[in-house]
């Protein structure tokens, strides 16, 4: 049965703050967002032509992403639990951009798609939260951008604005923008300990209880480093580079819990379709190695006429084989096959054998032909009797 990985939104009840009004360091930068013309702002590849257009430092741009997401999107709280569970990243972002509206996760996905085609190096993190010393029950998502090769975290739902009396009061809070990671971990805890961007990264026991383990052993981690060796893998040793990760940190409640499962059925969901799609590549393969096998097969039965170059005639028989070779090569290259997948396996591969067998016979019959002159060439074609008279 076809797996689906199962989704949730991340959303957080945002917290009333009182703050000292202080200047806005920003406030160049913020002006020229406020003057982007609605047209501008209709979806990312826009946004961020706008902001490239405007701004050449990645400091500039990420400082524009972050006050155009959390000063143009709105905190949805009629939505707050409505959960999709089969909504793409890309359906995040345009929902939110056409809408206008989010729960963090949409923040989260606008910020860092934006972030990328603006040439700014970001991700999505996801994680829960922690305020007033109390754990929020929901996960939460944010962001990460480097600069200047530091990491910092933004939150621009957080800093958008805050939830008072089931309203969304918008009140843009610069406290989470670019904060330093040993600045964040206080409030923010990633589920993968590596989007925390610190040497020593915090177990989900000192997140809770808000100190430090004095007996933990410190990792002393490259942030730099494994943050560049995340980026090289594919998509499925980072999927279990992140798996192994949680599990290292423990599972100590259920936002971890669910998060490790859903990464599970990913990799299981990744596995099916690479399987899957080897299967299908190699039975293409085999398709067209029957295709190519029949065209040759017709062209002998017209004695290679049109006449062809020796090479192309050679290539006419090489062309089937290879394909043949592919075939066999991805078949014998399945791994974790079910009795039904196995028979499936060996049903093609049985097949392609056969295949294979002709395609050898007439290699053969190629090799020897292209060996004789023209006389012998002509007489391969015709069957001889006794008294030596060719039979057509």
């Amino acid at each position: 049965m076809k797996k689906y990985v199962v989704l949730f939104y991340f959303i957080l009840p945002l917290q009333v703050w009182s703050q000292v009004q202080t200047a806005n360091p920003f406030q160049a930068i913020d002006a020229m967002i406020d003057k982007m013309p609605d047209s501008m702002c209709q979806s990312t590849d826009r946004i961020a032509a706008y902001i490239k257009q405007k701004w050449s430092s990645d400091d500039e741009k990420a400082r524009a992403i972050f006050y155009w997401t959390a000063s143009h999107i709105r905190y949805d709280i009629d939505n707050m639990f409505a959960i999709n569970f089969n909504e793409k990243s890309q359906d995040k972002i345009d929902k939110g951009l056409q809408t206008k509206k989010g729960v963090c996760i949409h923040y989260a996905e606008i910020f860092n798609d934006i972030a990328r085609k603006a040439q700014v190096n970001s991700y999505v993190i996801t994680g829960y939260t922690k305020q007033n010393d109390k754990t929020d029950f929901i996960p939460h998502a944010w962001c990460g951008i480097k600069l200047d090769a530091k990491w910092y975290l933004c939150d621009p739902t957080w800093g958008a604005g805050y939830v008072s009396h089931d309203q969304f009061v918008k009140k843009i809070n610069n406290a989470y923008y670019k904060v330093d990671p040993e600045k964040m971990i206080a409030s923010h805890m990633p589920f993968d300990y590596l989007f925390q961007f610190k040497s020593n990264p915090i177990t989900p026991d000192e997140f809770l209880k808000g100190k430090p383990n004095p007996s933990a052993p410190k990792m002393n981690l490259d942030v730099n480093a494994a943050i560049d060796t995340f980026e090289q893998q594919g998509e499925l040793p980072r999927l279990e580079s992140i798996v192994e990760r949680v599990q290292q940190h423990g599972v100590k409640n259920a936002m971890i819990f669910d998060f490790l499962a859903n990464r599970k059925v990913e990799i299981e969901n990744y596995k099916h379709q690479k399987l899957a799609a080897s299967f299908n590549e190699a039975v293409s393969n085999y398709n067209e190695a029957t295709k190519l096998y029949n065209a040759f097969i017709g062209f002998r039965n017209e004695q290679f006429k049109p006449t062809k170059p020796d090479a192309d005639i050679k290539q006419m028989i090489e062309a089937p084989k290879q394909k043949v070779l592919a075939a066999t090569k991805l078949l014998n290259s399945l791994q974790e096959l079910n009795r039904e997948n196995k028979e499936q396996v060996t049903s093609i591969l049985q097949s392609i054998e056969e295949l294979n067998k002709l395609i050898r016979e007439q290699e053969e019959f190629v090799n020897t032909y292209l060996s004789k002159n023209k006389a012998g060439r002509k007489s391969m074609f015709y069957k001889v009797t006794m008294w030596g008279i060719p039979i057509n």
